[in-house]
C-alpha cells in the first residue's frame, strides 16, 4: 500500500465535511475518538495548514464563519499554522540520519550493538526513512496522530516502515500501555475499467477497501465482502492469512497525548484565536482598501458618464482592457460639496490590536518565537535556552513521542525481518525482543544547536595537543578508517626508526675502525699489537 493516497478517492468522505464544533473538544463526551469526529478534525486542521480554511468548501466555510461569528470576507492573512508545523518537522525529524554510525543526526541510536545497527540501517534504506521520517512528524503536528505500519513485502524479500494518514484508520484497540491489539483500515479507492472490451473509453468507479489485523489474522474486504488482494506464500490469492508474528505490526503515536485514544495537533487550542486575528486583519485591510478607492459624493452631477474621464475600452488587437476604473460615486443636489465618503479609522490603533492578538498567539505557541532568533543577533546558546525554555520544552516533549513511536516500529521491523531471514537481519527472530536483543533507545539531541563550528573544534584540538585520532574523529572519519591510518603511521614510524638505527650502527662501526687505526701501540692490547705489521723503514 505504498503511496496509498495516490489511489485513494477521498480521505474525508462526503457528508463528513459539515462543520462540527464538538469534534474539536478533546474529551470522551464530545466524541473526540469517534471516526467521524477524527475525519472532520483532520480535514479542519489540514485546511489551516494549507491556508484554505475560509475558502476550501463554500458550505463548510460559510457554517464555520456563521458559527464563530466571523467577518464574511475573512481571509487567512495571518496564519501561523504552517510555520508552527514545519518547526516541529525541522526540530523533531530535521537533518540527515547518520546511516554509518547512528551516533548523531536525526535518529541517534544508543545502547545498540553493531549487529542491531546493521539491521536498522537496512530497514531505513528499504523504508526510505531519510524522507519518510519528515512525513511522519508532519502528519503528527498537523493532524495530531501518527500511524506507522510495518509492511512485510515477501515478494521483494524486504520489510519497511510506512507512515499512514491517520484518516484511513476506522477503528483501533489498544492495550494498557498503548500497543495496538487490533486495527481496521478503511478508505475509498478509485478503479478504472473499459466501457467495452473493444473500446478505448474508460469509466471510473470507487469501492471501499477494508483491512483488519489482530493478533491472529489478517483479513481484506471489498465493499464489505471478503476479497483476495494479496497472494499467500504459495502464490494463491488469499482474503485472510494467519498472523505469524503474534503482534499487530502497526504503531500509533500522538503529537500531544491528552489521555485519549487519539491525540491533538500542535495548534488545536489556538484555532479560535487564529480566527479572531484573521477576522480583525481582514476587516482592517478592507477598510484600508476603501481609503485607497473611496466612494465620492458629487454635487450637481446628474449622470455617471459625466465624470467618466477615463472609460474602460478594449484594444482591438490585443484584446486587453484599457483605461482606469470608473469613479465610485453618489450624486447630490447643486450647492453641496464633493468629498470622499471615508469612515474614520485609527489605522495605528488597529495595527496595535493586530500585534496584541498575535502576541497572545505567541504566548500560546511559544515555538513561533524561534523564528525571531535570526533577527535577534548573535545570541549565546545559554541565553536562547533561557529565553525560549517553554518552546524548547514543548518540542522535546513532542520529539520524545515521535522517538518512542519510531523505536517501537523499528523493533517490529527487525523482528519481522529476522523471522523471514531477510538479508541484513540474520540472527534475529520473533524472540529477539523478549530476550532483550532489541533493547535500545533514541538519544536526546539539542533543540538549539550550541556546538562550535567544526573548524573551530579542530583548531582547538590541534592547539591543545590532542591525539591525531581525535582530530580525525571530529572531521567525521570512521573508526575503521582511523585505525587503518594509525597502522600505516605506526609502520612508517617503525621503518623510519629502523633506518635511523642502521645509520647509527654504521656510523658507530666506522668510528671504531678509525679509532683503532690511530691508537698508539703501547696503548693497545697485546693481541691488537700483533695484528699490526711492523713498518718497513
Amino acid at each position: 500500500m505504498a503511496n496509498i493516497f495516490g489511489r485513494v478517492m477521498n480521505a474525508v468522505r462526503a457528508g463528513i465535511v459539515a462543520f462540527n464544533q464538538q469534534a474539536l473538544v478533546p474529551d470522551q463526551a464530545s466524541g473526540w475518538d469517534l471516526f467521524d469526529s477524527r475525519q472532520f478534525r483532520y480535514y479542519h486542521n489540514a485546511a489551516y495548514y494549507h491556508n484554505t480554511v475560509y475558502t476550501d468548501l463554500v458550505s463548510y466555510a460559510a457554517v464555520h464563519k456563521h458559527h464563530s461569528g466571523l467577518y464574511r470576507h475573512i481571509r487567512p492573512i495571518t496564519n501561523p499554522v504552517t510555520r508552527l508545523v514545519d518547526i516541529y518537522v525541522a526540530k523533531c525529524a530535521g537533518g540527515a540520519i547518520d546511516m554509518e554510525l547512528f551516533a548523531k543526526g536525526a535518529v541517534p541510536i544508543a545502547q545498540a550493538d553493531n549487529r542491531l545497527k546493521d539491521a536498522v540501517r537496512q530497514l531505513f534504506i528499504w523504508s526510505n526513512w531519510q524522507t519518510q521520517k519528515s512525513l511522519m512528524v508532519r502528519y503528527g503536528a498537523m493532524l495530531g496522530d501518527v500511524v506507522i505500519k510495518v509492511v512485510d513485502d515477501r515478494a521483494a524479500q524486504k520489510v519497511r516502515l510506512e507512515p499512514y494518514h491517520p484518516g484511513i484508520v476506522k477503528d483501533v484497540t489498544l492495550d494498557e500501555v498503548g500497543n495496538v491489539k487490533a486495527i481496521i483500515f478503511e478508505y475509498e479507492m478509485l478503479e478504472e475499467s473499459l466501457l467495452s472490451p473493444t473500446g478505448q473509453a474508460r469509466q471510473q468507479k470507487t469501492y471501499t477497501y477494508t483491512e483488519t489485523i489482530d493478533g491472529e489474522w489478517f483479513r481484506t474486504y471489498r465493499n464489505g465482502e471478503p476479497y483476495a488482494y494479496y497472494n499467500d506464500e504459495s502464490g494463491n490469492p488469499a482474503a485472510e492469512w494467519r498472523n505469524e508474528y503474534g503482534f499487530v505490526p502497526v504503531v500509533l503515536g500522538r503529537h500531544k497525548n491528552l489521555g485519549l485514544t487519539w491525540g491533538a495537533s500542535a495548534f488545536h487550542a489556538s484555532l479560535r484565536k487564529i480566527d479572531e486575528l484573521n477576522d480583525a486583519v481582514s476587516n482592517l485591510n478592507d477598510q484600508i482598501r476603501k481609503v485607497v478607492t473611496p466612494l465620492w459624493y458629487f454635487a450637481g452631477v446628474q449622470q455617471e458618464d459625466e465624470l467618466d474621464t477615463s472609460p474602460d475600452s478594449q484594444n482591438s488587437q490585443s484584446r486587453v482592457l484599457e483605461g482606469k476604473d470608473k469613479l465610485r460615486a453618489i450624486y447630490g443636489p447643486e450647492g453641496s460639496q464633493p468629498y470622499p465618503m471615508i469612515a474614520p479609522i485609527d489605522i495605528a490603533a488597529a495595527l496595535a490590536n493586530h500585534q496584541a492578538l498575535y502576541a497572545e498567539l505567541e504566548r500560546d505557541m511559544p515555538e513561533l518565537g524561534l523564528y525571531k532568533l535570526r533577527e535577534a543577533g548573535n545570541l549565546t546558546a545559554p541565553g536562547v535556552r533561557a529565553g525560549y525554555s517553554d518552546a524548547i520544552d514543548r518540542i522535546m516533549e513532542a520529539r520524545s513521542n515521535y522517538d518512542d513511536t519510531t523505536r517501537r516500529a523499528i523493533q517490529m521491523g527487525v523482528s519481522i525481518g529476522g523471522y523471514n531471514r531477510y538479508k541484513g537481519f540474520e540472527g534475529f527472530t520473533l524472540d529477539s525482543y523478549p530476550r532483550g536483543d532489541l533493547d535500545f533507545y533514541i538519544a536526546d539531541r539539542p533543540v538549539i544547536d550550541d556546538e562550535l563550528p567544526k573548524e573551530t573544534k579542530v583548531t582547538i584540538l590541534i592547539q591543545s595537543g590532542a591525539p591525531q585520532a581525535a582530530v580525525w574523529k571530529e572531521l567525521g572519519y570512521t573508526d575503521d578508517t582511523i585505525r587503518e591510518w594509525q597502522r600505516d603511521i605506526e609502520m612508517t614510524q617503525q621503518a623510519q626508526e629502523l633506518q635511523v638505527q642502521r645509520q647509527i650502527d654504521a656510523m658507530a662501526m666506522k668510528a671504531d675502525q678509525v679509532t683503532a687505526g690511530d691508537m698508539p701501540q703501547q696503548m693497545m692490547q697485546p693481541q691488537q699489537r700483533q695484528a699490526i705489521p711492523e713498518r718497513i723503514n
